[in-house]
């Protein structure tokens, strides 16, 4: 069986071909969960109904740093947020703008929202429980 290299987050994995990966949400996911469960295949991204998405901009403690030190991670952190707004804007198709002003604050998005914002495709629970059940489009 022949490796195929999977691309997600500049990340590179090599997996035994073909894979598909499928990514559920199915209870919360909350900042680096949120950025995963879109890293799925597109077609293959799902969230429970009673799924929730939450989104926000990357967090530091500078209380505790002297002003130079401060300063610098600052930086460091900005960079870091706008990096982190080029990986959802490259995985949902959203606008920059639009993801670099819903991480500024936590944003909580129910399963029909998120498959709005294009962190999932489908919201229901098919073929998950071995069970056809509807998927809610």
């Amino acid at each position: 069986m022949a490796s195929k290299p999977i691309n997600f987050c500049h990340l590179t994995i090599y997996a035994p071909s073909p894979i598909c990966i499928q990514t559920v949400c199915v209870g919360t996911a909350a900042s680096m969960a949120s950025l995963i469960l879109p890293g799925g295949e597109i077609t293959k991204r799902l969230a429970f109904p009673h799924g929730r998405v939450m989104i926000h901009q990357p967090a530091s403690s500078f209380y505790r740093v002297t002003a130079y030190y401060g300063i610098d991670e600052s930086n460091q952190i900005q960079l870091i947020r706008r990096d982190v707004a080029n990986l959802y804007v490259e995985i949902t198709g959203n606008f920059f703008w639009k993801i670099y002003k819903d991480m500024h604050r936590d944003t909580f998005m129910s399963a029909k929202d998120a498959q709005a914002h294009g962190i999932v495709d489908m919201v229901g629970c098919e073929g998950i429980i071995g069970k056809k059940t509807q998927v809610l489009h």
